[in-house]
């Protein structure tokens, strides 16, 4: 009996205080940015998101992200649960696809992830080609030409994992404060080394 007892005790203090302590102090030490959330913050210091949980926008000058269930509150994740054959998912998609239209009128097709929301209804990160799709009307709204915001886009974009394939995808949030950083900062060359060194990309 004693012996179970201060087993038990051993594998509590290792398991439930030893280890979650170490690793917390291994990834403070190795990854400290992630580890804490991967949060990002004005100018002035105040946390305004993370790079990892999706937001609403909604003004013209930025980049929409995709629809969400909850309004992008992480304290409520979530999805629709509609099935391909609901009449809800259908009204909803046709409802989503004639406001991007409407939003951008020079789009040619609409991107499957501008009118779907994901499971968690945070997803982060938009389809490169959603991203080129609204590239015109964010070009137009902040004054400047369709090539700059492409060239932007292409200085954020990252492989995302999807069914085994490396899908091209943008950071919501990292593309937008990347187009302000470049506005702020708007020399000659910002492209293809500030954006790098902003810590922005």
């Amino acid at each position: 009996m004693w012996t179970a007892f201060r087993f038990s005790i051993l594998m509590f203090l290792l398991g439930g205080i030893l280890y979650p302590l170490g690793i917390t102090l291994l990834s403070q030490i190795v990854f400290p940015y992630q580890a804490n959330g991967s949060l990002i913050s004005s100018n002035d210091g105040k946390v305004i998101g993370s790079y990892l949980i999706g937001q609403g926008f909604s003004r013209p000058d930025y980049f929409h992200p995709r629809p969400s269930f909850n309004h992008y509150d992480a304290s409520n994740s979530g999805g629709f649960n509609d099935g391909p054959t609901s009449k809800k998912l259908v009204k909803r998609v046709l409802l989503e696809a004639k406001q991007y239209q409407l939003e951008n009128p020079m789009a040619k097709m609409v991107p499957m992830d501008a009118v779907t929301a994901s499971a968690s209804g945070l997803d982060p990160d938009i389809s490169l080609a959603n991203a080129y799709v609204q590239a015109h009307r964010v070009a137009l709204a902040r004054g400047l030409d369709d090539t700059t915001v492409k060239a932007i886009i292409n200085q954020t974009k990252h492989p995302k994992p999807v069914m085994g394939f490396n899908e091209p995808s943008v950071n919501v949030l990292r593309l937008n404060r990347n187009l302000d950083h470049y506005q702020t900062n708007s020399a000659k060359g910002f492209l293809s080394s500030d954006l790098k060194s902003s810590g922005l990309k």
